[in-house]
């Protein structure tokens, strides 16, 4: 059985979780990172984990997991390349999944080579119950790692999905992309305001929105804007620009063309099994304790 792995980026808030996560549940754990001072942290949080260069690293282990920006991906696996052996799993967590996959298959000649995507971020409690993991295997060997993984996922109350790359990052662009590009430009927009008097003044539903603005605003922008590049989003939020052109001048020049098309949108989300009210009851919970 695999008990020895290796996180590369494990000063990383997402490379954090998973030494923590890993550590939890029998794993030894290896750590590298370039950030020296954030390494000597995470050793003084979870005395456990071990600090080894990378070929120390790599010998020592049977899966190596890249947590690192996808901007500094291509120079990771590089500098990693030397050390890989037939035996290692080569895992990588980046939200962006087909040109790490790439990445990881052009450089790498030897071991198995597996790209991930845990559903949730690294403010997660330490435990796999109800996460999602997206597994995107492209050889028949990854796929049946992946199945292995799926299986040892869903043993912990977990759920993994297997997809090809390419079909994640499609999804991905709307899943993660589009609420994050909206909550900043709300952010933006919203700036241009007295907020302290928006905020003053607020409605449940204006609090609503500008508790979700400033959430992805407070985020880590670095990764976000990755994403808005590599995941193609621009393509999505023109057409989301579409939608609002069209809404506009609807509303202006046809109200009740408008007014029906809701209704109708409203009927057909209810139909795919959503419950509508219970998310205007959601609302307002969250309005409430803002109150407290």
């Amino acid at each position: 059985m695999l008990r020895n792995v290796t996180v590369v980026g494990a000063a990383g808030r997402m490379g954090r979780w998973l030494c923590r996560f890993l550590s939890s549940e029998g794993f030894n754990v290896l750590a590298n990172d370039v950030d020296v001072g954030g390494l000597a942290e995470l050793k003084r949080l979870n005395p456990n984990v071990e600090l080894c260069s990378l070929e120390v690293c790599a010998a020592r282990s049977e899966v190596i997991i890249i947590s690192v920006p996808i901007n500094s991906f291509e120079h990771v696996v590089r500098e990693l390349r030397p050390h890989v052996r037939e035996h290692h799993l080569i895992v990588d967590v980046c939200s962006v999944k087909k040109l790490p996959v790439d990445i990881m298959h052009k450089f790498l000649d030897r071991g198995i080579k597996l790209g991930t995507h845990p559903l949730f971020g690294p403010g997660s409690a330490v435990s796999m119950s109800g996460r999602k993991v997206v597994l995107t295997p492209i050889t028949n060997e990854e796929f049946s790692i992946a199945s292995q993984i799926v299986d040892w996922v869903e043993g912990r109350g977990g759920y993994g999905i297997i997809m090809s790359p390419v079909e994640h990052d499609e999804l991905m662009s709307v899943i993660m992309g589009i609420p994050h590009a909206v909550g900043l430009i709300l952010a933006k927009y919203l700036s241009d305001f007295d907020v302290s008097m928006l905020e003053f003044m607020s409605t449940p539903t204006y609090n609503f929105m500008f508790k979700y603005s400033t959430a992805i605003l407070s985020g880590n922008l670095d990764l976000y804007v990755s994403i808005q590049k590599y995941l193609g989003v621009g393509r999505e939020l023109r057409r989301l620009v579409e939608v609002v052109n069209n809404f506009v001048n609807g509303v202006e020049e046809r109200p009740e063309v408008v007014l029906n098309e809701l209704k109708a949108l409203y009927s057909k989300i209810v139909s795919k099994g959503i419950d509508v009210k219970e998310s205007y009851n959601y609302m307002y919970r969250l309005y409430e304790e803002s109150l407290r």
